[in-house]
């Protein structure tokens, strides 16, 4: 097909809107718009060629997936392969597995099923995962697996035919993605069925657009600027809690639809898109967003203390640089037709994705594991392992309800009189809690629901859909309809829900967490931006806590427990890993931590005091212990947390010990 420069000018603006947004400069919160970009280029362009070579009787199955392995597998292959050796030497043994298998799942084109598998509550940090973006070229490839069938089917019909069936699929495969994303965000923004209509908007366009091309310059120039506005915009107007791919991914993708369709040299936009250093970034853009997330990541893993905006922006100049190293010295060769024919590419690219794969089970082996890490850190790693596995097993959620007749109940062998109410840090408590009751003679039971505030009429925002409102109602009936259970221990991650976001401890330490707000039952997420929201959420607290003290029950209320920022097991692990002595202890601020907790202490604070209240501050036990001004994350060298933000068990024991003077 005839070059189009203003092609590789969207290109560069949807790489380069990527790019910033993985590097976490704060403007581009919705810079993810970028990979939809793509995709409606990537449908135009393959179905242009394909449909061309169908009409004029050329098309092959063979050739057409010869040219796919020229242009996507060598320089993706080049990049993994240039990602092990860091990843065996900076990566401990829970993130070098996932990155294992990662690879295999990218030699056989599955890194979205993979990369949908691990999201999820306890999720690895998506910012440390060197391979996370491959998962938009598995969904190009699945796509391209059954396309050009599909257009070979309709060879026969007339064009309206393949029109409407394309229109029929991708109106579908977006109402698919707008129901999906508000109940299963992860799948939703992952697998191919919601995304495929990114890509068939595309070859709808790829059908059409000649005509398109031919209107005349005035709506042209109109179009095109209301096509660079709707790319532009959501990529500081979006967020990662926009509701994607839905109705939201609508702009970004009919904004690349009418820039393919109407911009050229003769229109404003077009000529922007067609500058020089536009184009130049385009033509080397797939090896730019290939570079990006591995240096990105790496540095994250290795140096987190030290990476901060200028580092990010000196990463992401360096990847554009990589890049043209790579489009130069990888991409133009093996695209040469004369220099790799196509037996040569097509073996190769079997030898490659077979190579990988055994590569991954040899190095993941448990026996090689174990040569890279000296005694203190596999120490620390395994004093851990126990416990994460324990994580789930006591907890209700969205796929597991609430079953009263299999509550755990933790401490000695009498009926329980304490029942623990809570998310997933109330659950952390429970096992030391429930060791120091034992030695008291009495006993607890969990009632805990991850991600859920412990308060009738209040539901997280991540799941509006979700259990918790009927968790909690489950909640209250039995705890009315058991009277012998005198004492609730209530704990929650009210500086979560009440900041939205995960804490940055200002040390290098950043928790990566999805956005949680707490909502009134019955209110949207918008309600968040309602100047009531706070004092409402503040009154439904107080009320629910005065309610169970009307009623006659002790309320031991916990105040929040000090978050880490850094995943304090790993942290520790890779300070003995990286040679810098275990000598070292990890602290955090304490003027950090007050700042933090600020909204969510003014939330407790505001009810009043009883005398069946009892107020535990987890701060008393962690701060200001071993050293002014820092909240110890560490003792004696074992983890006082599991992770970066929920209690060991021996940091809930220090806790417990507070509980039980309530109790």
């Amino acid at each position: 097909m005839d070059y189009r420069r203003e092609i590789d000018g969207l290109r560069a603006v949807a790489v380069l809107a990527v790019i910033p947004f993985h590097a976490g400069f704060a403007p581009f919160t919705g810079g993810f718009i970028g990979v939809d970009v793509f995709f409606v280029i990537s449908g135009f362009l393959i179905t242009t060629i394909i449909q061309r070579e169908i009409v004029d009787g050329r098309f092959s199955i063979v050739g057409f997936y010869e040219r796919r392995a020229r242009r996507i597998l060598p320089a993706l292959f080049f990049i993994v392969a240039c990602c092990f050796p860091f990843a065996w030497f900076w990566m401990l043994p829970n993130q070098f597995e996932s990155f294992v298998h990662s690879v295999i799942s990218v030699a056989v084109f599955g890194a979205n099923f993979h990369f949908w598998r691990e999201s999820g509550y306890f999720e690895t940090a998506n910012e440390l995962k060197p391979l996370l973006h491959t998962w938009s070229l598995a969904v190009e490839e699945q796509f391209y697996i059954v396309f050009p069938l599909f257009l070979l089917f309709f060879r026969k019909f007339r064009r309206f035919w393949l029109i409407l069936a394309m229109s029929v699929g991708t109106l579908g495969s977006l109402a698919l993605a707008e129901i999906v994303s508000q109940r299963f965000p992860s799948t939703s923004f992952y697998l191919l069925p919601t995304r495929a209509w990114e890509l068939g908007v595309g070859a709808i366009l790829a059908l059409v657009a000649p005509r398109l091309l031919q209107i005349n310059r005035a709506p042209a120039e109109i179009l095109t600027a209301v096509g660079a506005v709707m790319i532009v915009a959501p990529i500081f107007l979006y967020d990662r809690t926009t509701p994607f791919p839905g109705i939201a991914a609508l702009a970004p993708v009919l904004g690349a639809a009418l820039l393919i369709a109407f911009a050229s040299p003769r229109t404003f936009v077009g000529k922007v898109l067609g500058a020089p250093p536009l184009v130049g970034v385009g033509l080397v853009s797939y090896s730019a967003y290939l570079w990006h997330q591995p240096l990105f990541a790496f540095a994250r893993i290795r140096y987190p203390e030290f990476v901060n905006d200028g580092v990010m922006l000196g990463l992401s100049v360096a990847t554009i640089g990589l890049a043209f190293l790579t489009w130069r010295y990888i991409e133009q060769p093996f695209r040469n037709r004369k220099r790799f024919g196509r037996r040569p590419i097509l073996i190769g690219a079997a030898v490659a994705s077979s190579a990988f794969i055994v590569s991954g089970f040899v190095a993941s082996s448990s026996t090689l594991q174990q040569t890279r890490f000296p005694e203190a850190v596999a120490a620390i790693i395994n004093a851990m392992a126990a416990e994460n596995e324990d994580r789930h097993k006591c907890m209700a959620s969205d796929g597991r309800p609430l079953n009263l007749k299999r509550a755990c109940v933790h401490g000695g062998p009498t009926a329980p009189t304490v029942a623990l109410l809570g998310d997933s840090h109330a659950s952390a408590l429970a096992g030391a809690l429930g060791e120091t009751m034992a030695s008291a003679g009495r006993s607890i039971i969990e009632l805990t629901f991850p991600g859920c505030p412990p308060v009738r009429g209040i539901y997280p925002s991540d799941r509006p859909r979700g259990g918790c409102a009927a968790h909690n109602q489950t909640v209250t009936k039995y705890l009315k309809a058991n009277p012998q259970i005198d004492t609730l221990v209530v704990a929650s991650r009210w500086s979560l829900y009440l900041n939205g976001d995960g804490f940055d401890n200002g040390e290098g330490g950043v928790e990566h967490h999805r956005q949680i707000y707490a909502l009134p039952v019955g209110k949207g997420r918008n309600y968040v931006n309602n100047p009531k929201w706070e004092s409402t959420v503040i009154n439904l607290h107080r009320s629910s806590i005065e309610y169970w003290l009307a009623d006659g029950r002790r309320v031991i209320l916990v105040y929040p427990i000090p978050p880490a920022g850094w995943d304090v097991p790993t942290r520790m692990a890779q300070l003995a890993f990286y040679g810098r002595g275990t000598d070292q202890k990890l602290t955090t601020s304490y003027a950090r931590y007050r700042e933090r907790v600020e909204q969510a202490k003014k939330l407790l604070d505001a009810v009043p005091d009883h005398p069946n209240l009892h107020r535990v501050r987890p701060s008393r036990a962690f701060c200001n212990q071993e050293e002014a001004g820092r909240c110890m994350l560490e003792k004696d060298g074992a983890p006082l947390y599991l992770d970066d933000d929920h209690p060991s068990r021996l940091g809930a024991s220090l806790i417990a010990e507070q509980i039980m003077d309530g109790i």
